[in-house]
């Protein structure tokens, strides 16, 4: 998958010394650690049950100001809210390229077979948003994108795709780029895509100039014969919710007898065990939504005589970002990353804490 969004650490957690008779400290680690693309806005693709099965895919939005898309997010949201995108379909459907919807709803088309264009209808468009296209958030396999009208940059309202490939050499750069806004969540949310890519495309242009690549599902497919709403890749819903953005773990105590290591409520405690001195190296891994991972180390000296305040010992040298990842390396530094001190424990205080573009057939028409 593209995986465009990455997990950061924002300041560093700095090595602390203290005494064993020390109240626990705690430790925000979400001041520390950071997916600067997204606040864990999750939105829920959820089709009709039908031939294809009752398919249910997850995208994870890039709604953080600086590195994501918050007024595309908050554009697509407007729509989720007034349940425009209920009973919304698939209207154009491109192998290996896009499968692109969110303009038309069909409803109650088996009473309406006469004259299907009753049960066609067209979702109302809001303003259109200003273009946030970054090539930080290119157009690659399982991101969702906006649509826009040709020779219009700032034009996109309600219509979006999902890319089926690596389209950045097209999408990234016509029409000022097309402005990729999320992600789907794992594999099993893209098979759900590439599933919908492999129903098979139908000339519809006599319901809509719209649908010269329209999929279209049948039980018989010998037999391709439209009988309702069941025949269109249709959504029941599409809903938003909200989780961590980050979870958080212990990957490592090297001194598990000099300390407890726990983490409550996204909460780092340190918790000195009695009588007990020397050194122990603690290293944090933040998991992101997409199941990416971040890592940072830091080490606690418990000492037995030492009487003075409990301090940080001096900080390390600054280390590039890159090497406090697990398994990748992000592309540059986070914007406005600002080294800070953690507040230590003092003896008796407790520290608080395709040549196609997916607009080309599909214009207002």
């Amino acid at each position: 998958m593209a995986e465009a969004s990455q997990p950061i650490v924002t300041n560093d957690l700095n090595d602390i010394r203290a005494v064993s008779t020390a109240a626990n400290l705690s430790v925000d680690l979400f001041a520390h650690f950071d997916d600067p693309s997204t606040t864990g806005l999750v939105a829920r693709f959820e089709l009709f049950a039908s031939v294809l099965g009752s398919r249910v895919k997850e995208v994870l939005l890039f709604d953080q100001a600086g590195a994501g898309a918050p007024l595309t997010v908050q554009n697509f949201l407007n729509y989720v809210n007034d349940g425009d995108y209920v009973n919304t379909f698939i209207d154009r459907s491109i192998p290996g390229f896009v499968v692109q919807g969110g303009r038309f709803t069909i409803d109650n088309l088996a009473n309406n077979l006469a004259n299907p264009r009753n049960a066609l209808g067209i979702i109302p468009t809001d303003p259109p948003v200003p273009n946030e296209f970054s090539s930080d958030r290119s157009n690659l396999r399982g991101t969702i994108a906006m649509a826009k009208p040709e020779n219009d940059p700032n034009g996109a309202t309600n219509q979006w795709f999902f890319n089926l490939g690596d389209n950045s050499a097209n999408l990234d750069n016509q029409n000022g780029g097309s402005t990729v806004f999320g992600e789907v969540l794992s594999a099993s949310d893209l098979a759900v895509i590439d599933a919908i890519a492999a129903v098979d495309i139908f000339n519809g242009t006599g319901l809509d100039p719209a649908f010269s690549n329209l999929p279209l599902s049948f039980s018989d497919p010998r037999n391709p014969v439209i009988t309702g709403d069941e025949n269109f890749v249709r959504y029941s819903s599409i809903t938003v919710d909200q989780r961590d953005e980050l979870t958080f773990s212990i990957s490592n105590n090297t001194n598990p007898g000099l300390l407890n290591v726990s983490i409550i409520d996204e909460q780092l405690v340190l918790d000195y065990l009695p009588d007990q001195f020397g050194t122990a190296d603690i290293t944090i891994q933040a998991t992101n939504l997409l199941g990416q991972v971040v890592e940072d180390t830091f080490s606690v000296t418990v000492d037995k005589n030492w009487r003075g305040a409990a301090a940080a010992i001096p900080s390390r040298a600054p280390r590039p970002l890159s090497a406090s990842l697990a398994f990748r390396d992000p592309t540059g530094s986070p914007a406005g990353a600002v080294a800070t001190s953690l507040s230590i424990l003092v003896r008796s205080m407790a520290a608080t804490r395709l040549p196609t573009s997916p607009w080309a057939k599909t214009r207002l028409s």
